[in-house]
């Protein structure tokens, strides 16, 4: 496993799920402007992606945890790019975006957080799930866990 990742199981209904082995995305160097109070952390690999955008007042300290939705949108944002199609070697296929920024999507996401500060250790689990869409895709992500370091000590 990478040492800073994006891990979690999923099912897209109808038909696509990670099985037993959880998907497992490295986290692409963060960007972070502390001065401004905002933490990007995007991971992926293949066709898959997930990014976490904080800002304002979700970057805050000793924060235990996040409800991101639509009602979030400038503060906190998840977007993701999930495969619909994995084959017996974990190549993925054929990605479809979700968002928490698009009412029609329905994402919504929990994040449990640990640590006093996000910008030097973005640690916790998460878990996400979707209304069904108008192309017919629900999103249910469990097991979500993910550790980066979004602004590294200079």
């Amino acid at each position: 496993m990478p040492t800073q990742y994006v891990s979690f199981d999923y099912t897209v209904m109808p038909g696509t799920t990670t099985g037993a082995t959880p998907l497992v995305l490295p986290v692409t160097p963060g960007t972070c402007q502390q001065s401004s109070t905002q933490i990007n952390v995007a991971a992926s690999q293949g066709v898959a992606a997930i990014n976490f955008m904080l800002s304002g007042t979700a970057t805050l300290p000793y924060q235990n945890s996040l409800q991101i939705t639509t009602q979030t949108s400038g503060i906190a944002i998840v977007t993701m790019e999930i495969p619909l199609s994995i084959d017996g070697q974990g190549n993925t296929s054929d990605p479809f975006a979700f968002t928490t920024t698009m009412p029609g999507n329905g994402l919504t996401c929990y994040l449990s957080l640990g640590g006093p500060n996000l910008f030097t250790s973005f640690d916790g689990d998460f878990q996400c799930s979707t209304l069904s869409t108008s192309q017919g895709h629900q999103l249910m992500l469990t097991q979500g866990h993910f550790h980066a370091v979004p602004c590294p000590s200079s």
